[in-house]
This record gives structure tokens, sequence and C-alpha cells, in this order.
């Protein structure tokens, strides 16, 4: 089960220059991450989170994706970038600066995370390309992915992930 309660956030991948009010959208109570879509050209445009439901078996039930971040300035469409196996997003290695390049998801199954293992064991499809930086944005060991926060512009000049506790029932 998500706590709910016990919330924080991956490191922040802010460009120099990015101004913006930061934005934040997140998955439903109850439901957490599992991959990404939007639109691209050079860089990210445009990206939601996909989100499922938890079940109380470690499951995840039906979807759902959250409001976008950024402007879809004529990119092409990608995604669902989902983790394979019906594991959940742990976080992602991220391609930035100035612009948001790319992204692939890193993704665990609902064991590992209550085990309190740190990492990944499985990624997602890349989306994007892979210029700038590789940046890793790990959530925090037994902590899933539940939203995205960003700068509020046109072109995606950073990301931040909000990562939820997960706790057994």
């Amino acid at each position: 089960v998500l706590s709910g309660v016990d919330t924080t956030t991956s490191m922040p991948v802010i460009s120099t220059g990015c101004e913006g009010e930061m934005v934040q959208h997140t998955c439903a109570p109850g439901l957490l991450a599992v991959g990404i879509e939007g639109t691209a050209s050079l860089s990210i445009e445009e990206l939601w989170l996909k989100c499922r439901l938890l079940e109380g078996d470690g499951s995840l039930g039906g979807d759902t994706v959250t409001q976008a971040v950024g402007q879809n300035l004529g990119g092409n469409p990608f995604g669902p970038n989902e983790c394979p196996n019906g594991e959940m997003m742990v976080g992602s290695d991220t391609n930035a600066d100035p612009l948001l390049y790319g992204l692939r998801p890193n993704c665990m199954d609902h064991e590992k995370i209550l085990e309190g293992q740190s990492g990944y064991t499985t990624q997602g499809a890349y989306a994007g390309t892979n210029l700038g930086i590789d940046i890793g944005q790990p959530c925090p060991a037994g902590y899933v992915v539940t939203g995205l926060q960003a700068p509020d512009t046109a072109e995606l000049c950073g990301l931040q992930w909000i990562c939820t506790k997960l706790e057994k029932e």
C-alpha cells in the first residue's frame, strides 16, 4: 500500500536559465507510476505519467495518466514507455542540459521495493534523444514514483519525480 503521507522527491534536474513556476501533477490516490508518455522532437516537449492502481497483493490494476507538463510543439508522440513485467517506476535515467532531452524509466518489482533495495532491476523504453548530460534520478530505496514536477515552460528544461513510500499492508 502507498503510505500517502511519506512523500519526498528525487534529485532535481533544472538547467541553468530554466525559469518558470513549478507545476506538480500526481497520480490519483492509490495509484503509482509505471511509465511515461508524451511528445518529443530534439527534446522532450510534453510529458505525463502512466499510472496504475496498486492492488493489495502487489499486482497492478486499471490505468490512467496524469496531466502533462510542457507543450506539444509539433513533436512525435512516444509511449507508453512502461516498466516490464508489472514492475513499478522508481526513477529514471535522464538526459538534460539545457533542455530535457531524453528519459528512460527505471523499474523494480514491489517485493524488492518493500525489502528496501535501492537502484533498479529493469528499465522501460527510452524516449527522446541522448543529447546533454546523463543524470540518474532515483527515488530513495523503498519509494515509488507517484508524480512529477517541472517548470511551467514551453520547452521542458527541468524535471523532478515525486516519490512515495511503499509499505506492507
